[in-house]
């Protein structure tokens, strides 16, 4: 996998190209309507694209993982509309207005709503597909809901969970075979723990976790 700050890295690549292609798409078909319109001027603000994706950061939408489709929607809509609204105050602040298309600017921010969400899901799709998308993950936990777990992640890679190592807190529960370390909780070795040391995040299925051991792992080893 790519890790954590190298999907986030990404993502804001992909915002950022998206912003350049949708305005540049944009103000070159509306200047076909509106030959006044001087394009060159719209270069002074490249620069801006800072704004975006300082609200996107803002609004935490450079999580690679943990974020539910409904609620990046959410965030990056609401985040868009805020930056363009800032832009259009800032434009009226600096008496500057009549220099830029209202309607472009007007048609940027509807064909970002719909293209940038596309264009996120499609790099982490693509990506996924090739085993790059995700951050390693313990699932701690391996009864019945665990293994519904394990099969769901591996089932959705785009959603940035990859688990690689997996701990069976009882160890009477079956599951059918899977392509994974498994450790049972009672017999961790020294190795088996600087591995979970490693991994920065756990999934933990609280159904199949005695209390002891969850509060243990808790305690020693800060997974949250």
């Amino acid at each position: 996998g790519l890790g954590r700050w190298r999907m986030g890295i990404l993502l804001a690549a992909c915002d950022m190209l998206c912003l350049f292609v949708i305005s540049s798409v944009v103000l070159t078909a509306w200047s076909f309507f509106r030959p006044e319109m001087y394009l060159p001027i719209y270069l002074n603000l490249i620069p801006l694209v800072l704004l975006f994706l300082g609200a996107y950061l803002l609004y935490g939408l450079y999580l690679p993982a943990g974020l539910s489709p409904v609620e990046e929607l959410r965030r990056l809509s609401s985040a868009t509309t805020v930056t363009f609204l800032m832009l259009g105050s800032l434009s009226f602040w600096f008496r500057n207005a009549e220099s830029y298309s209202r309607t472009s600017f007007f048609l940027i921010w509807l064909f970002s709503l719909v293209i940038l969400p596309a264009a996120r899901e499609l790099l982490r799709k693509t990506l996924a597909r090739k085993g790059l998308w995700g951050e390693a993950v313990a699932l701690i936990g391996m009864g019945d809901q665990g293994y519904e777990v394990l099969t769901f992640l591996q089932k959705n890679p785009h959603l940035g969970f990859r688990p690689i190592v997996l701990i069976n807190g009882f160890g009477s529960h079956h599951y059918p075979p899977i392509e994974l370390p498994v450790y049972q909780w009672q017999n961790l070795s020294d190795d088996s723990i600087g591995l979970l040391k490693s991994i920065r995040t756990a999934v933990l299925v609280q159904g199949d976790i005695p209390e002891s051991f969850l509060q243990s792992i808790i305690a020693d080893y800060g997974f949250r």
